[in-house]
C-alpha cells in the first residue's frame, strides 16, 4: 500500500464538514499546525481529525498536531483510530502540541486494541504535550501524556508479561481471561 510523505495543513480551517474536518489513513511525516477542525457533523465518527488506517501496512508516522483548536465536533476532537494495525505494522508515531480541544463528544480518543481478543500487536506512541482539553459540561485541563505501546510489559519480579486475551468490555469495566493467576 502507498503512503504519502512530508504533507501538511499550516492555518487552514475545515470547519463544517459531515463526516471529518481531514482524516488521515497512511503517511509518514504529517504536519497539522495552527488549524482549526471544528463544528464536524452528519455521518460518524465525525471527529475534527482522524487517523484510521485501513490495512496494518498504512503507516502513520512522524505525525505533528500543532497549535490546533478542535471545538464543537459531534465526535472526539482528536480521534487515533489504530483498530486495522497489527505486528506487521511500522512503528506509530504521534504528537498533539499546544492543541485546544474543546466540547467535542470527548476532547480525544485514543484506540489501540483490535476488536475482541487479543491486544492490538503492533507498537507505537502517542505524545500529548501542553494540550487544553475540556469534555462536555468539564472544565479546562492542561494535559501532558504519552502512551508507548507494543512493548514487552515487565513485572516487579523481572518476568515478561504477556498480552492477555479479553474476553468483553465497555468503556469502564474489563474481564481479562488469562490461565495464570
Amino acid at each position: 500500500s502507498g503512503y504519502g510523505e512530508d504533507g501538511f495543513l499550516r492555518n487552514v480551517k475545515c470547519l463544517r464538514n459531515c463526516r471529518q474536518g481531514v482524516s488521515v489513513i497512511a503517511v509518514k511525516g504529517f504536519l497539522a499546525e495552527g488549524c482549526d477542525f471544528s463544528d464536524t457533523a452528519g455521518t460518524l465518527p465525525e471527529a475534527g481529525i482522524d487517523f484510521e488506517p485501513n490495512k496494518p501496512e498504512d503507516m502513520i508516522s512522524g505525525c505533528v498536531v500543532r497549535n490546533c483548536r478542535f471545538e464543537r465536533n459531534r465526535g472526539s476532537g482528536v480521534l487515533i483510530m489504530l483498530l486495522n494495525h497489527d505486528a506487521t505494522t511500522p512503528f506509530t508515531g504521534i504528537e498533539l502540541e499546544g492543541c485546544v480541544s474543546r466540547n467535542n463528544a470527548r476532547a480525544w480518543q485514543a484506540i489501540e486494541y483490535t476488536g475482541r481478543g487479543q491486544l492490538r500487536g503492533g507498537s507505537g506512541r502517542i505524545a500529548v504535550r501542553n494540550c487544553t482539553f475540556r469534555e462536555k459540561g468539564g472544565k479546562d485541563e492542561l494535559v501532558s501524556k504519552e502512551i508507548v505501546y507494543g512493548r514487552p510489559v515487565l513485572a516487579a519480579d523481572g518476568r515478561r508479561l504477556q498480552a492477555m486475551r479479553v474476553d468483553e468490555w465497555d468503556r469502564k469495566n474489563v474481564r481479562a481471561v488469562d490461565a495464570c493467576p
